[in-house]
Order: C-alpha cells, then sequence, then structure tokens
C-alpha cells in the first residue's frame, strides 16, 4: 500500500504488509504509529520525512509503537527512497524499553542493538536520536541496494556525539553584554584551537570598528611589544576551554599586573582563568568532550562574534545543523582515495580554515594546510594533485574571484568542496550576516572525524596530545 501527501485520509489495509509514506507528516508519531497497527513492514521513504522522524518525533514514535505492538517488534528509518528496506519487524523478544532493529541491504539482514548510532548506507546518512549507521561499499548504483553490502556496523562515539549534539548548546548560550572597551585595541589570546578561534574574532573586531589581533598565549606573554605598541592602551580577550592553559592563564596574569584588563571567555566555571579575568563569558560545553576541541570552539566562536557585535540567533543554529546534515552524505565520495587536505579561507574564515587544518592533523595524522584563497596560488598550489581535496570557504566579498580559483584547482586534479561557492560539491552557508564562519565550522570538524574513522583511527586518543596543556 501507498499513502501520499492526503496522509491523515487514507487508512492502510490490515493486512497489507507495507507501507510507504514520502511527504511530509503532519504529527507523525500519531499518524504513523496508528496507521502502523496491523502492518508487518513499515518503510519510510524521502529525505524531509526521515528527517522529520528522526529529529523531531522518534522518541514519541517508539513509545507509540512499543505501545500497539510491544517491546519485541521494532522500527527503523528509509533514508532517500530505496537505499534500504526496514521496518516493524517481529524480532526476538527483548527486556522491556530495548528495541531491536532489523535492515535488510541487497536481500541480507543483519539484527543489530538501537542506540545512539549512526546509520550510513553507501554515500547517504541520517542522523538523529534513533538512528544508526551501516558503513557500506560502493561498488556499484547507490541507487541498487543490490549494490550495497553491509560491511560492518559502527556505533557513534563521543566525539560524533558531540560534534552533532552541540546545537542545542549554542541556543543555550547567554546574549554577551559585554563589548568592547572603546579606545582599546583589542588583543585576542589563546593556544591551539583557541588561537585560531581568536583569528576569526579578531577579524569580526576589526570588521566592526574595534582594532584587534589575535596571538598566541606566551607571544603575547613574552613579546608583548611585538604585537601592539608599547603606547597603544589594550585590552585583552583570554580564551580557554578549561581555563587551565599554561600560557593562557600566564597571559592573563602577566596583563592584568601591567594593568591591562582581561575578559576570559571559558568552558570551565570557576577555572584558573576566571580567576585571572576581570570578567568572564561561560560557555557550558558537551559532556562528552574528549580531547579534540569540538563543540567547545563553536561556542567560543559564537561568544567571540557576539562580543564582536555580530547578531547571532537561531538562524545561524538551524543554518549551521543544515550544512552538517546535507554535507555529511558527501565526504565519503570527497575523500576516497584523497591524502592531501587543503582550506582555504579569508577575513574571518582564514581562523576556521586554520582550525579545520588542525582538526585535520589532530584526527587523522593527515597532511593539512590552510591559506587565504588567492595566496594559494602563490607557491603551495605546486602540491595539488588528484590526491588532493580543498575545502573553500567562500567569503560573500570575494566569491567570483574564489569561483575562479575553484575551476583551477579542480582542472588540476583536486576535489574541492565549496561551502558557499562552487566546487566538485557545493552547499549554500545561510545563517545571520557575518557567521559564516561558525556555520561552516561543525561540517569541518566532521570532516576530520570521518577521514579519521576511514584510517581506522579513534579521535578520542589523538597520538601525542592530551586535553589540558600545562607546562611546569
Amino acid at each position: 500500500m501507498v499513502l501520499g501527501p492526503t496522509l491523515n485520509s487514507r487508512v492502510p489495509d490490515p493486512s497489507a504488509d507495507l507501507l510507504v509514506c514520502y511527504a511530509a507528516l503532519p504529527a507523525p508519531h500519531t499518524h504513523v504509529a496508528a496507521m502502523a497497527e496491523g502492518v508487518d513492514r513499515l518503510v519510510i521513504t524521502g529525505v524531509s520525512v526521515a528527517r522529520v522522524l528522526l529529529d523531531r518525533a522518534a522518541e514519541a514514535l517508539d513509545a507509540h509503537l512499543v505501545a500497539l505492538h510491544g517491546p519485541d517488534k521494532a522500527i527503523v528509518w528509509n533514508h532517500a527512497g530505496s537505499v534500504f528496506t526496514a521496518g516493524i519487524t517481529q524480532t526476538a523478544r527483548q527486556p522491556a524499553r530495548r528495541i531491536t532493529a532489523a535492515i535488510s541491504v541487497g536481500g541480507r539482514r543483519q539484527r543489530i542493538d538501537r542506540g545512539t548510532c549512526r546509520t550510513q548506507v553507501g554515500a547517504l546518512t541520517m542522523s538523529g536520536p534513533r538512528a544508526l549507521r551501516l558503513h557500506s561499499k560502493q561498488p556499484g548504483s547507490h541507487d541498487d541496494p543490490a549494490h550495497l553490502p553491509i560491511r560492518r556496523i559502527c556505533p557513534m562515539n563521543a566525539t560524533e556525539r558531540g560534534i552533532r549534539e552541540q546545537f542545542p548548546l549554542w541556543d543555550r548560550v547567554a546574549l554577551v553584554d559585554a563589548r568592547p572597551t572603546p579606545d582599546r585595541m583589542q588583543i585576542v589570546v589563546g593556544c591551539g584551537t583557541s588561537v585560531h578561534i581568536a583569528d576569526a574574532i579578531a577579524c569580526a573586531l576589526n570588521a566592526g570598528g574595534a582594532l584587534a589581533r589575535a596571538v598566541s598565549g606566551n607571544e603575547w606573554t613574552r613579546r608583548r611589544q611585538d604585537y601592539a605598541p608599547s603606547d597603544t592602551p589594550v585590552e585583552v580577550i583570554a580564551l580557554s576551554r578549561s581555563g587551565e592553559s599554561t600560557e593562557t592563564v600566564a597571559a592573563a596574569r602577566a596583563s592584568r599586573q601591567a594593568g591591562v584588563p582581561v575578559l576570559g571567555i571559558t568552558c570551565a566555571d570557576g577555572s584558573a582563568l576566571c580567576a585571572e579575568s576581570d570578567r568572564v563569558i561561560y560557555a557550558e560545553t558537551h559532556a562528552e568532550e574528549g580531547i579534540v576541541m569540538t563543540a567547545s570552539a563553536s561556542l567560543m566562536l559564537l561568544v567571540g562574534l557576539r562580543y564582536a557585535g555580530v547578531a547571532i540567533g537561531p538562524d545561524t543554529t538551524r543554518a549551521a545543523d543544515s550544512v552538517l546534515h546535507d554535507g555529511e552524505s558527501a565526504l565519503p565520495g570527497l575523500i576516497d582515495g584523497r591524502t592531501h587536505f587543503v582550506f582555504l579561507g579569508g577575513g574571518a574564515f582564514y581562523g576556521v580554515a586554520r582550525e579545520a587544518a588542525l582538526k585535520m592533523q589532530e584526527m587523522s595524522l593527515s597532511q593539512s594546510e590552510a591559506h587565504h584563497p588567492l595566496e594559494y596560488r602563490h607557491g603551495p598550489i605546486s602540491l595539488v594533485d588528484d590526491r588532493s581535496l580543498v575545502v573553500l570557504l567562500y567569503h560573500p566579498q570575494t566569491r567570483e574571484e574564489e569561483s575562479v580559483l575553484a575551476a583551477d584547482l579542480m582542472a588540476k586534479g583536486a576535489k574541492v568542496l565549496g561551502l558557499g561557492g562552487p566546487g566538485t560539491v557545493s552547499l549554500p552557508v545561510g545563517g545571520d550576516t557575518g557567521a559564516g564562519p561558525l556555520v561552516c565550522l561543525p561540517l569541518l570538524q566532521m570532516l576530520g572525524e570521518v577521514v579519521a574513522r576511514a584510517r581506522g583511527l579513534d579521535t578520542l586518543a589523538p597520538r601525542h596530545l592530551t586535553k589540558v596543556v600545562t607546562v611546569s
């Protein structure tokens, strides 16, 4: 039985063994659960439907189905049509509140425990509170499930959960009342990821009329005069996820001892940085975030952009979620055969390009580099070949000239992921004006995770790294 857009007016034959829904559903958990009664197999097709069900109603629908059918039946979702079929399928009885998913791909069946996992068949991905992922080889057409044999089933690790689940944290960050002190140069200080985020924040400050510069922690402590004239009044914005990074805390302490006011931006309330700051902005990060900074980097960038006067609201959160969702499905194809990763961005996008290159290094131990877009032609382009993936973060002011560069890179064998402009894969970048760097960041974090996974590396234990860098 096939049900179309007029879903509410149709009631399936109780003897039917197939139910297909291909339009967005009002109150999907109620309607699908009611129609599923007596149906042995449920297939839900279409990206929009799958996403609605997964992201907004999966838990509620599960509850309805368990109430109707008992805990010995299960439901999973078909993403984008015929890639796989899944449904309310009789399984071995499980303990209460433990649901099993039965999935059929190309005639082969797998039974797996449901939980917070990811589901991917070929290049298509879905995510959500009850999603599952099948890592599949791609020897044939993505449209024919017979060409998608199951290779392995992989649970979602804490790094990936932190990337996917960061968006509600964005919306919980309090509005930033603090603003740059007039007539004081803004010195944005950080180490590692934080100094790359500082670079993006400094650009936004300059664009908003506040003279600013990003400086790494120890450089500011030891060579302040090289970054700001000694007679220039300054104000320090110190960024540290843990609030305990030795060089950042030392930079804040030295600044205050010199009579320089310090604003601390951190994800650790009550930390050493808080004690060394005149003002503090705190942003709660993901509880499971490990060594690699993901959600915390996004949150500190969000806070810093607001401090610079960029209005960031729910539209930016939705735009970033959309870029991650839409872009993730393209990543396996983009990274296939690629060992050289390049990130290009201008203005505030440059700091995010540097951060993306760092993520690629930390997470996947890959060769990566970051440049301003047109600077890439002045030497580094000599490395481009058919092993290169270039991520081009288009700046709205220079999109046309950056498009010419993208075409040149593709002609030389590179694949190009164009965020905000043309490429092998092109994705629009929405959100509030000036928030583009933040919108792109989660997908770039996921890119590092996907490459690491393809190389069999655990991003929870990156080589030679610790969560907090302290120096005695």
